[in-house]
């Protein structure tokens, strides 16, 4: 390629700053996601009769119900806490009381959602070029439950490092992207074992009965 031709070309493919990418990278709700719950990923719960009469850590009143209600998780073992903990050195009984205390914090977070609402958001880039190549470059991912801003910054620069991929497969030059970091599912970040959690005396039930 001619020197002049070198020239307009790289005048047609300016350099693209990662940061004006992000800038149109946004959080948005999403409001056509389903209950959390119908997505058989382990909130799957059934609701029984409540002997506290409301008192009790996982009731919720369900309209259509004349009486308070119990989240009872009917597959609580499918998220495997218990294999996990125990391959990572955790002995039975503090495997069985992290996994206690995951499902309890689970019937917790299920009432929540029955009393509360549930909040699903979409992450969605639309970046636009206005040179030569003028056009609208499009990714987005939906169906994330309630992330914390972590979470949400973490999946906005995963979408903004899509449209820079596609944009330098294009022939544009993005400067000023950012390392790769390893990213954790929404799921274990909420699930993090925490410091100090494996010596308490969570409830061992599966009901959400009161601590």
């Amino acid at each position: 390629m001619e020197r002049a031709d070198l020239r307009e070309f790289e005048e047609l493919l300016p350099e693209i700053d990662y940061d004006d990418i992000l800038e149109k990278t946004t959080l948005e709700p999403d409001f056509d996601m389903c209950p959390p719950w119908e997505d058989a990923d382990g909130w799957e719960h059934e609701l029984v009769d409540d002997p506290s009469e409301g008192n009790a850590t996982g009731s919720v009143n369900v309209r259509g119900y004349h009486s308070a209600k119990l989240v009872r998780l009917t597959k609580p073992d499918s998220w495997g806490n218990y294999e996990y903990h125990r391959a990572r050195g955790a002995s039975k009984q503090v495997a069985a009381e992290l996994t206690a205390f995951i499902q309890h914090e689970a019937v917790k977070q299920i009432a929540k959602w029955h009393n509360y609402g549930y909040e699903y958001y979409y992450v969605a880039c639309e970046f636009k070029t206005t040179d030569g190549k003028a056009k609208t470059w499009r990714e987005s991912v939906g169906g994330i439950l309630e992330p914390d801003r972590k979470y949400a910054d973490e999946v906005r620069n995963e979408i903004a490092g899509q449209v820079a991929d596609r944009l330098e497969e294009a022939g544009y030059t993005v400067i000023n992207r950012p390392e790769e970091e390893s990213k954790e599912s929404n799921a274990v970040q909420t699930y993090r074992r925490r410091d100090g959690v494996n010596s308490q005396n969570w409830p061992g039930e599966e009901y959400g009965r009161a601590a």
